[in-house]
């Protein structure tokens, strides 16, 4: 059943053809709020850090900004998103 309906909604996306206006109301609801909250993947960590009483030692803050710096980026963002910035590199 699942996935009839997974295949109805790729058969109808393949085909459709939105408007301007339709794509670009698309592009907000889909974007638009993580936009304007810029902050909010620092936000979200800060709650959840909070309610499960977590904290990062200087040593795990320190190696995520030397690790960022030394690959010539920009220090920004949430510690975690920091260490996956590292990861990833």
């Amino acid at each position: 059943m699942f996935y009839v309906f997974v295949s109805q909604c790729l058969k109808w996306w393949m085909s459709c053809q939105p408007t301007d206006e339709e794509a670009e109301l698309m592009y907000d609801v889909l974007y638009g709020w993580f936009e304007k909250k810029n902050k909010w993947m620092l936000q979200l960590e800060h709650a959840f850090t909070t309610l499960e009483n977590w904290e990062y030692t200087e040593d795990s803050v320190t190696l995520a900004e030397a690790g960022i710096r030394s690959k010539g980026k920009d220090l920004k963002g949430s510690i975690a998103q920091l260490i996956a910035y590292v990861k990833v590199d």
